[in-house]
């Protein structure tokens, strides 16, 4: 699973901030919300874009913490010209 990830961080070019929110509901564990900024490469479709690296970062972060994933909010903060 981890190398289908690779090929989406190749049009990130930098993630600036990360907070990851322990989410708890009466005392009760109910998983993770995390959000970020990056700035983009350009030359896509960016909501496109957003939806794929989303579906992947959730994907990821759940097999490696074995926690749920209630929300990726993603802000794009900038656009990279090559």
């Amino acid at each position: 699973m981890m190398l289908q990830f690779y090929p989406l961080l190749s049009i990130l070019l930098r993630i600036k901030i990360l907070h990851v929110d322990h989410v708890w509901e009466k005392g009760e564990d109910k998983g993770i919300k995390v959000s970020f900024e990056v700035v983009l490469n350009y030359g896509s479709h960016i909501p496109t874009m957003i939806q794929g690296i989303q579906k992947k970062i959730k994907e990821v972060v759940e097999y490696m913490t074995g926690m749920f994933v209630h929300d990726v909010d993603i802000v794009v903060k900038g656009l990279k010209f090559k």
